[in-house]
């Protein structure tokens, strides 16, 4: 469920060269370990200009498949084409490629020894960033940098790799290195300076420890948003520098936009401290989480903490239309003092059934109390379980059990849509 489908072609397609090699090569090959070996090293190079493409925010790409889904994909992409360099020292080794004849220069071999360590060191970097990199800016510098190793893992393999000195493999991972660069250059100049200028309208408390930050266009507004989308914020916050982090559109008004922000870090525990008149750099609108609501016939949305923002993007939405399908709406936080938006959710609208949840009440609520498990949903969506869409937006752990206690309900995979706010 980690890749789509979008990306299953990509990757196909660019493992096909080295697909190629191996079927008209292996049968005849009298070295299979040293073929299979130096087909993961080509394998893993393909990979490597595909991890570059998926967080590019390509446009394209994007609206296809969403863009917290591209961000799992390059992840699990990431852990696979390590996989491939382990696999590719592995059996070239078994097959006594090394050492190399007196063509091969020692350089050459020790540019790919430091290719695979500084893929180790990102794939390491990724996982711990908060301890190794507590300075956003600094990682995010870092590992933007890795993107450079597209260009040591080809040297590598023309010098090394007996298939890339000739054609027409040597031309395809050419085609493959320039890409990749020109993907780099995309990224770090073209999307950058096509953002637009923002001002701050107005910052408001929305619940504990979270505001709302309404902006309005300095010049041009980005393009139209749907309901659900998310944009990217750069903004200089008090002795924090400029850093850009992605926030829902909860709300858009003409071409106003709204952000509700959980102060939960270093960076989003100073956006209280923004101002009317400061400026917002805006790169957006992204995802593609409730692009099917029309399709459904009814609805249920989990949201947990600030995870309700999208998810009540898409519900103001129906309700804007005068949407008569049925749906409930469940906003789970631990206190009533988190509940966001639960002054706007206090009457639903037609068929829908607003429930909100708490795991840690006090003693006056007189709500529903524990968390989103089999029995909850078992006693409150039970009727709308056999053909509803459902929506889910939260932290990790609580996306994570409410997808199994669905899934024990026999509520299959294809009809569960989350959204994870969690991106480098």
């Amino acid at each position: 469920n980690r890749l789509s489908y979008p990306v299953l072609i990509l990757l196909l397609l660019f493992l096909s060269p080295t697909l190629f090699l191996l079927a008209t090569t292996l049968a005849k090959s009298s070295n299979k370990a040293a073929l299979l070996g130096q087909s993961a090293g080509l394998s893993a190079l393909s990979l490597l200009a595909l991890v570059i493409l998926l967080p590019a925010r390509v446009k394209v790409l994007e609206r296809i498949t969403g863009q917290d889904r591209l961000i799992n994909c390059h992840r699990v992409l990431a852990c696979l084409l390590f996989l491939f360099i382990v696999t590719h020292v592995v059996l070239v080794n078994v097959g006594k490629l090394l050492p190399l004849g007196p063509n091969v220069p020692g350089w050459a071999l020790v540019l790919g020894q430091l290719t695979a360590l500084g893929i180790l060191g990102g794939i390491i970097g990724a996982v711990l960033q908060s301890s190794i990199f507590p300075d956003y800016n600094k990682w995010r510098f870092v590992h933007r940098s890795l993107a450079l190793l597209v260009i040591t893992a080809t040297v590598h393999g023309l010098f090394v790799g007996e298939h890339l000195r000739v054609a027409p493999l040597n031309m395809v991972f050419l085609a493959l290195l320039i890409f990749a660069l020109l993907l780099t250059t995309y990224r770090r100049f073209y999307v950058p300076s096509s953002r637009e200028s923002y001002e701050v309208a107005k910052v408001q408390s929305a619940a504990d420890k979270v505001v709302a930050v309404t902006l309005r266009p300095q010049k041009e507004p980005i393009e139209a948003t749907e309901p659900g989308q998310f944009a990217y914020l750069e903004m200089a916050l008090e002795g924090i520098s400029a850093e850009e982090h992605p926030f829902t559109i909860s709300a858009q008004k003409e071409d106003e936009l709204t952000f509700t922000i959980k102060q939960s870090g270093d960076f989003t525990n100073k956006i209280g401290t923004l101002k009317a008149g400061d400026q917002v750099l805006v790169d957006g609108p992204y995802g593609t989480f409730g692009h099917d609501l029309a399709k459904a016939e009814s609805f249920i949305f989990v949201a947990g903490g600030v995870g309700i923002t999208p998810l009540y993007s898409l519900y103001m939405n129906l309700k804007e239309q005068n949407d008569e399908r049925p749906g409930i709406f469940i906003t789970a936080a631990r206190h009533r003092s988190d509940l966001i938006f639960g002054q706007e959710l206090q009457e639903a609208f037609g068929k829908w059934k607003i429930i909100p949840l708490l795991s840690a009440p006090d003693e006056e609520w007189q709500g529903a109390k524990g968390h989103v498990d089999k029995e909850f949903l078992q006693a409150h969506v039970k009727e709308l379980l056999p053909k509803a869409q459902i929506y889910l937006c939260g932290p990790e752990a609580m996306m994570s059990s409410v997808t199994r206690a669905f899934a024990e309900l026999s509520v299959p995979a294809s009809r569960i849509q989350s959204e994870r706010f969690t991106f480098p």
